[in-house]
């Protein structure tokens, strides 16, 4: 008996150091007037092993609740009113962090993984693997950091909100907005965001890109994009380009001709990655 007892004891403590996760995976994202986009986004990323998502809604305008209502009521997503509203693009990225942490603060505990990405950037590994998958090899580290791909409109002018069929060139390998990164990062590590892409991370941890390279900024010193990958769809098609993305743009810099070249630039190489078969 006294045996039994023993190895019950040991179970106990054995399986009461373990964190008690909810979620593998997790996606967090603030969404504004682009909810159309959002079923392919949450479905795509579900696919990837993305088990649960923390969205809020910045003073969104348009239908959403009948776009994201069955997701709401299956339990795959949480919404959380978000309704700051900025008057620079300083206090646009302080409204991003402030959503961040509260997502960390209030839902940490529930998820090992969770990616802080836009809802207009699709996360996957292109060795076909899902992203918990992935993850496991990177798991004694505070966060990974991924790379963006930046696809233009592709010139077609209406999508109906489902992209990845339709929006297929990119720009050149060699663009600077490549070296771009978001972050991947397991909650209990990190101590908050102090930027859209990057966290400060509790002592003795830090991130790493997908080489295991330590990444201590907002950018990666070159492109990698061969196990983790973000595909950045930043235009959107041409209708979501002109109505709602350069009035974005141009509320913080009235620069027209710079973000047109922009898209231009985004539109250089065709690379379907993520057409389906």
């Amino acid at each position: 008996m006294k045996y039994a007892m023993k190895f019950f004891i040991l179970f106990l403590l054995m399986f009461s150091s373990l964190p008690a996760y909810e979620y593998e995976l997790t996606v967090c994202a603030i969404f504004q007037n682009d909810s159309k986009y959002m079923p392919e986004w949450i479905e795509f990323h579900n696919r990837q092993g993305v088990e649960h998502f923390y969205l809020y809604n910045n003073r969104s305008m348009d239908d959403w609740e009948r776009y994201l209502s069955p997701y709401v009521k299956s339990g795959l997503i949480e919404i959380i009113n978000w309704p700051y509203t900025p008057t620079s693009i300083v206090e646009w990225i302080e409204i991003q962090c402030a959503a961040y942490n509260h997502a960390i603060i209030h839902f940490g505990k529930k998820m090992k993984w969770c990616a802080f990405i836009d809802t207009d950037e699709f996360l996957f590994s292109p060795e076909k693997s899902t992203l918990p998958e992935i993850l496991k090899e990177f798991k004694h580290y505070g966060g990974v950091v991924v790379n963006w791909m930046m696809y233009g409109t592709s010139g077609i002018e209406k999508t109906d909100g489902y992209i990845l069929d339709k929006l297929l060139y990119r720009a050149e390998n060699s663009h600077i907005c490549h070296k771009s990164l978001k972050s991947i990062v397991r909650p209990n590590k990190v101590i908050g965001c102090i930027n859209p892409h990057f966290f400060f991370y509790k002592p003795g941890k830090y991130a790493v890109d997908e080489n295991h390279n330590v990444v201590q900024s907002v950018t990666t010193d070159a492109l990698s994009v061969n196990i983790l990958r973000i595909n950045h769809y930043w235009s959107r098609d041409k209708e979501f380009f002109e109505t709602v993305k350069m009035k974005r743009n141009i509320r913080w810099d009235g620069d027209y001709s710079r973000w047109r070249s922009l898209e231009r630039q985004f539109n250089e190489i065709y690379d379907p990655i993520l057409k389906s078969d």
